[in-house]
């Protein structure tokens, strides 16, 4: 039997200026969900054995799709970015009253 209800899925979401990904592990029985960051961005899925390792902890994982940061020093307007579509991962994807 398998630990996860869903195994990544990636719907999209408009930031209002383009749409980006967020990969979504949902466990079978969730406990909590956690939002993922992969440091200078990318697509998270490179690190889908931890990713999976916490959906098998019952974490809803939450991997928004970043542009990768060419600078180890981002910019203004690169963080702004970033911030909005973490926010609007957030919002679409975890529940609220869930820890």
């Amino acid at each position: 039997m398998s630990v996860y209800a869903s195994v990544a899925a990636v719907p999209s979401l408009d930031d209002g200026r383009e749409r980006f990904d967020v990969t979504l592990i949902e466990p079978a029985r969730r406990a909590a969900s956690v939002l993922f960051v992969a440091g200078r961005g990318g697509d998270p899925t490179r690190h889908r054995p931890l990713l999976e390792a916490l959906a098998g902890r019952g974490c809803k994982v939450i991997a928004p799709h970043l542009d990768f940061l060419a600078s180890p020093t981002p910019s203004a307007a690169e963080l702004v970015a970033r911030g909005r579509r973490l926010s609007l991962a957030l919002e679409a994807f975890a529940e609220p009253g869930r820890r």
